[in-house]
């Protein structure tokens, strides 16, 4: 057996030090804000408030229950302030019917003062008819444990003084009552109005059928009274002081 090293000569022994390693980013759940109010400044709320579509809404406001028939309060106007900014890409072609001259279909993705993360899609029909208005529809879907189901649908009425390109801009919508979840137009609940505008960027490939395509942004602001059910935020232990 080989002779043991005296202890000066042994090697030393690493010190372990503790260190914080960091995680990958998780994005957080989707979920609806009902029970909280958005932060908005008040320069902003007002803005939306003293627009021609706000005060035709701020009229009409959906009351809190089916047995409320006062004006709303302004913290529940806030509460029911939607303001949703998405992006997406567009396609136009033919229409789908004798009586339509053209359609347009886009979807992406977003976000609003009622949900983290959203997808939509969008159809707009523009008629062969001039004297015939231009309409359409935008699905917007929250993906979310605690809200399934929740799709928020707006019909759309296209200003024909908003023409860009041969596609309307600005649209005036209202909830239609085929929403459901927490859209569910029931008690008072799952109805509002707004104004959507639109964006088109041309850039996109144009192929076979297709008369355009590319990029577009839409913001959609308004108000849209919604139930507390199926909130994950009002569970025990995480109630806010104001509903």
């Amino acid at each position: 057996m080989f002779p043991e090293k005296p202890e000066s000569e042994r090697p030393r022994k690493r010190r372990r030090a503790f260190r914080i390693e960091p995680l990958e980013p998780r994005e957080l759940l989707t979920f609806t804000l009902i029970h909280h109010a958005p932060s908005l400044t008040p320069a902003v709320l007002q803005a939306i408030q003293s627009s021609d579509a706000a005060k035709a809404a701020q009229a009409q406001a959906p009351p809190v229950t089916a047995t409320a028939t006062g004006t709303p309060t302004a913290h529940e106007l806030t509460r029911q302030t939607y303001i949703g900014k998405f992006v997406g890409t567009y396609t136009t072609g033919p229409g789908r019917y004798s009586d339509q001259a053209s359609q347009t279909y886009t979807l992406g993705s977003g976000t609003s003062t009622q949900a983290f993360h959203s997808q939509y899609q969008m159809r707009v029909t523009i008629p062969k008819d001039p004297s015939t208005p231009t309409t359409g529809v935008i699905y917007l879907i929250s993906p979310s444990v605690a809200t399934t189901g929740s799709t928020l649908i707006l019909e759309l009425t296209a200003d024909p003084n908003s023409i860009v390109r041969g596609l309307p801009t600005h649209y005036t919508w209202t909830v239609s009552s085929n929403s459901g979840g927490i859209y569910t137009n029931a008690g008072g609940y799952g109805s509002g109005q707004g104004t959507l505008d639109i964006h088109f960027i041309p850039g996109g490939k144009i192929h076979g059928i297709v008369t355009g395509a590319g990029k577009t942004t839409v913001v959609i602001k308004g108000l849209i009274n919604v139930a507390g059910v199926f909130n994950d935020i009002g569970g025990p232990g995480n109630i806010p002081k104001h509903p």
